[in-house]
């Protein structure tokens, strides 16, 4: 970290707080969740508001800035055969219930809390990024490679944005994405999901089954009902599962604990727990006695070993699976996995592995979709540059990152995930609330400011 500009980004961040709040405030006080397409909004109005907005900020501050296609904008500053790349978003979550106030009225509190729809996950980052551009504009560097500040609009719902903007527009050489937290995060797993089917041939008791509401989600509750009243005795259930009768019919349900689907240890998954008891309550002679049971087998464990995937590699660690979504419809027993694989290993290999392994035990798999993960080494410029940054400015030890879950930098060829929010921090992302420290917010900006000195810079 070059110690003459610290104080100039510093005071330069301090000069323009009103601005900053103004227009953080602006952006958030659009909606701009996906909506239906529209002339000049592809993924909704919202989303096209936002985005104009953000780059009549851009050019207010003298800046060349482009709108492509409605779906991202680009700001394009200095020369260079290669250039650095910083990677936000405008669109936002719904907002749901539960605010203590209305969402799209941004204010900052007492407390030096931001609130408002945004202002954590993502527009805050957008605006602290182009301020921390605005820094080094203002400390009179000149660039050994060109900045890119890469703006799109539907990364909470397939990042069409950044897709396009790799078919018009080469890559940024390097790039990080404000959109998660601090260290450097360098590897990000691959994700898959994959849909199990077992068809259910002849007489059984089973009426309907259904657990989870997104394969992502380690499912907190799950029900199954029976047409006919079972004899118990034989039974033991977990403490996790109850039995009721309603109307006649014998209802099983389980309660268990949501998680993420990168972290399913963390979580007690209802749709193996209930999984488990039906196999227990079912007749051996049931139609669905044996489906019921091979996929038990198949999808207990939550690190791939009933497929026969479990594997590791020394930078993302363990494969993860979560059981998300368990049904009974159409005399079929479906089941929806999420899968989360080591980055350094072949995803399709594995894929393949589980694949066969679930034919050889009567069960079809198909794979619906798949990820490729992240993996940017930690001796790279890029990386070792933003942890010495991080470690310099905060004067901490901590080393980078590897996750299982996907952030919008696995969308580039050579990006990582970084920052805004420290260790510890909650901003209440993705639910009421939503908050964003404002001192927290400008101390990352100077961090920004200091890594395009560093990776831009001459």
């Amino acid at each position: 970290m070059d110690q003459r500009l610290d104080p100039i980004f510093r005071d330069y961040f301090a000069s323009r707080r009103d601005d900053i709040l103004r227009d953080i405030f602006a952006l958030v006080s659009i909606r701009s969740v996906k909506g239906e397409p529209a002339p000049g909004a592809p993924v909704g109005v919202g989303p096209a508001r936002a985005l104009d907005k953000m780059l009549e900020i851009c050019r207010r501050e003298g800046l060349s800035a482009e709108n492509i296609d409605n779906l991202v904008g680009e700001v394009s500053y200095g020369e260079g055969s290669e250039s650095v790349g910083v990677l936000a978003h405008l669109d936002v979550v719904p907002e749901g219930s539960g605010w203590s106030h209305p969402p799209y009225e941004p204010y900052l509190a007492d407390n030096g809390l931001l609130y408002g729809r945004g202002v954590a996950d993502n527009k805050g980052p957008c605006v602290i990024s182009l301020y921390a551009l605005l820094a080094f504009q203002a400390a009179g560097l000149n660039t050994r490679r060109a900045i890119k500040l890469i703006f799109g609009t539907d990364e909470e719902s397939g990042s069409s944005c950044v897709k396009r903007y790799l078919e018009v527009r080469p890559a940024p050489t390097m790039a990080f994405s404000p959109d998660a937290g601090f260290p450097a995060v360098y590897a990000e797993k691959h994700i898959a999901q994959v849909r199990l089917e077992a068809a259910i041939n002849g007489q059984t008791v089973l009426r309907s089954l259904s657990a989870g509401t997104a394969a992502n989600v380690v499912p907190p509750t799950g029900e199954a009902r029976l047409s006919a009243t079972v004899p118990l005795e034989h039974v033991t259930l977990p403490e996790n599962v109850s039995i009721s009768q309603d109307n006649g019919d014998m209802l099983l349900s389980a309660r268990g604990a949501p998680a993420h689907a990168s972290t399913p240890w963390l979580g007690k998954n209802a749709a193996v727990l209930l999984l488990g008891a039906l196999g227990d309550v079912l007749e051996r002679d049931d139609a669905a006695y044996q489906p019921v049971h091979t996929l038990f087998s198949l999808c207990a464990q939550w690190d791939g070993q009933g497929l026969g995937i479990d594997c590791a590699d020394e930078v993302s660690d363990r494969l993860t699976m979560n059981l998300g979504k368990l049904a009974f419809e159409d005399g079929k027993l479906t089941a929806l996995l999420d899968l989360r694989l080591p980055v350094t290993l072949d995803a399709q290999r594995i894929l393949d592995s589980l694949v066969a392994r679930a034919a050889d035990e009567g069960i079809r798999a198909g794979v619906l979709s798949l990820s490729p993960g992240l993996y940017v080494p930690k001796d790279s410029e890029l990386v070792s540059t933003l942890m010495d940054m991080y470690r310099q400015a905060t004067g901490s030890d901590e080393d980078a990152l590897a996750i299982g879950g996907g952030t919008y930098a696995r969308l580039l060829p050579c990006a990582v995930a970084y920052g805004v929010t420290f260790p510890g921090e909650n901003t209440n992302c993705h639910m009421a609330d939503e908050c964003q420290s404002y001192d927290n917010l400008v101390r990352a900006g100077v961090i920004f400011a200091h890594v395009l000195a560093q990776l831009a810079g001459e």
